[in-house]
């Protein structure tokens, strides 16, 4: 069973960097103690273990704002030094190339440029309000609270949150139509994903692209799709008439081919291994 510290029955001195030493009233006397948040996502300050030079747990904090001032201050000090998360200040730009961001901020630590690969993962909203980051390398950065942002910064970050929303377009295409579509999305920034199918009716191949992109950007996918896949009269017999080819005279039926099929489907995740 843990030992709670619930109040103000220990004084905490900082040591060196991350280390306290913890003075109990009874009189116990602990030097050079590691602080660990055993929630450290959603419970900042609460329930902090207490580890000492031997891997041992001495204690753990319940709430650090019920310590005395001055150990309170000691707690938080060491716990910022030890998880060592910047705080974000504000936002100073943020641009996109295929579906990579590059974002450039003012944290409590300075200013400094890191690279979003996967914002649906990346940007996580907690419940307090806060908003943890993580860039491409692991680091992870936080926003202790949204609404202090200058107007500018909460822009950029309300952008972002609506960007969180995403969707796959199935889209299956007449194989002449595919390389123009291909490339016409590709030069928009699109990440595209061909598969060579085959239609049941025409038993002909088609493409059928796979495009994962951002809410706000579904509509303009569709237009390109739109655009050049062009729809045209086809003659073709049907595929009752393989096998037994066709009957003398009967040249087939003339169907409408290209154009294009699009599905839209709600992404819940996104992982990348």
């Amino acid at each position: 069973m843990p030992r709670y510290i619930d109040g103000p029955e220990v004084k905490f001195t900082r040591r060196d960097g991350i280390f306290v030493d913890a003075e109990f009233y009874s009189g116990e006397k602990f030097e050079g103690l590691e602080l660990h948040r055993m929630f450290p996502i959603t419970g900042l300050s609460r329930y902090i273990s207490l580890i000492d030079s031997e891997g041992e747990e001495i204690a753990v904090i319940r709430n650090i704002d019920n310590l005395l001032p001055e150990s309170k201050e000691a707690v938080e000090q060491c716990l910022d030094e030890y998880y060592m998360i910047p705080r974000i200040k504000r936002f100073i730009k943020m641009r996109e190339k295929f579906l990579i961001w590059m974002w450039t901020v003012e944290t409590d630590r300075g200013i400094c440029t890191f690279e979003i690969r996967n914002h649906l993962t990346a940007v996580k909203p907690l419940y307090d309000g806060r908003i943890l980051i993580k860039d491409a390398n692991d680091n992870r950065y936080e926003i202790p609270d949204v609404r202090k942002l200058d107007k500018k910064s909460r822009k950029m970050i309300d952008l972002m949150r609506r960007m969180n929303i995403m969707k796959l377009l199935i889209a299956i295409v007449n194989n002449d139509d595919s390389a123009v579509v291909s490339s016409a999305l590709t030069k928009e920034g699109y990440t595209v994903t061909k598969l060579s199918t085959t239609g049941g009716f025409l038993m002909v191949g088609n493409t059928t692209f796979l495009i994962g992109a951002d809410d706000d950007k579904v509509a303009k996918a569709k237009e390109i799709i739109k655009e050049y896949s062009q729809r045209r009269m086809h003659t073709a017999a049907s595929t009752a008439a393989f096998g037994s080819g066709l009957a003398e005279g009967d040249l087939g039926s003339e169907v409408a081919v290209g154009g294009a099929i699009v599905f839209v489907l709600d992404v819940e995740s996104v992982e990348k291994y």
